[in-house]
């Protein structure tokens, strides 16, 4: 009974045991710490594939068209070597992007393309993914499991400026 149990015991113990999965991560990247009305800012766009080579991504990214305005759309460098739609507004408040990399992408820090926007106005706000794939690069098109971060943003409203003074000449 006692080898049972101990054979029993292990095949259990080695279903629990727990193997990390792999999730590649898409994620906004940006250098602009503090963002004020009327100003320019980029966002890149990209993947971090941990450890698993891809070879295609599509979805789209959405964003409040009241704060921002897309001022361009930059697929220059790129992870991606051809684009089945290229990076471009696909309805208002929409960028809508799809392509592959033959022969597999893996790294952590992939550059899909990269968006320069206006702030139009003073709020909060955030650029989000929506309906994005990412595909091995495995000879069967497997998708693979997906984790996403979105960009939570506050567009400030510069202070006023000071009052001019005004200068009077005597008469």
């Amino acid at each position: 009974f006692k080898k049972y149990l101990l054979l029993t015991s292990v095949i259990v113990a080695s279903f629990l045991v727990v193997v990390p999965a792999f999730a590649a991560e898409t994620f906004f990247g940006t250098k602009t710490q503090e963002i004020k009305t009327n100003q320019s800012f980029e966002v890149g766009v990209f993947i971090n594939t941990d450890n698993e080579e891809i070879n295609a991504i599509e979805g789209k990214i959405i964003f409040p068209q009241d704060l921002l305005e897309i001022k361009k759309i930059n697929d220059g460098n790129s992870i991606i070597n051809f684009w089945i739609e290229k990076p471009k507004s696909a309805s208002e408040g929409q960028i809508a992007f799809s392509g592959i990399v033959p022969g597999g992408y893996n790294d952590s820090q992939g550059l899909i393309f990269s968006i320069t926007f206006l702030a139009k106005k003073g709020g909060n706000g955030a650029i989000e993914f929506n309906g994005v794939k990412v595909l091995r690069n495995d000879g069967k098109g497997t998708e693979a499991p997906l984790s996403i971060s979105n960009f939570q943003f506050l567009i400030s409203n510069p202070p006023a400026g000071k009052p001019v003074p005004q200068i009077t000449t005597p008469k």
